[in-house]
């Protein structure tokens, strides 16, 4: 979900092609779903019934991308031990939280969400 090595700081990571490339999988597939709706959109009028040339549309589709794992955000301290990487996690919260209009998770925070749904 981010490129393995640093770009241009020791400390600036950026996100992996997969990455990039699901977004925009999922922006066109998402509005290739919206444009057959196209009788939900409406026209703003005024007082007088005429068109004040604004268009709207309550439908938009709520955008989830799933995509690799916590462990991917960790250091390997070795055989056994592995620590998380605090500039890796920082970087991928900073990008999930730069793109509103789409929920990005890991498969394991996908997981722990169906479990705590499941246990309730």
């Amino acid at each position: 979900m981010l490129a393995a090595a640093p770009y241009r700081e020791p400390d600036v990571y950026r996100p992996s092609n997969d990455l990039v490339g699901g977004l925009s999988q999922l922006q066109k597939t998402s509005d290739k779903a919206v444009r057959p709706l196209d009788r939900y959109i409406n026209t703003l009028r005024d007082n007088s019934g005429r068109s004040t040339g604004i268009d709207y549309s309550a439908i938009r589709p709520r955008q989830v991308l799933v995509i690799g794992s916590l462990g991917q955000l960790m250091d390997d301290l070795d055989d056994q031990r592995s620590e998380p990487n605090d500039e890796m996690l920082s970087a991928f919260e900073l990008f999930r939280r730069a793109i509103p209009e789409i929920e990005i998770l890991t498969f394991d925070e996908l997981y722990m969400r169906a479990c705590f749904i499941v246990k309730d």
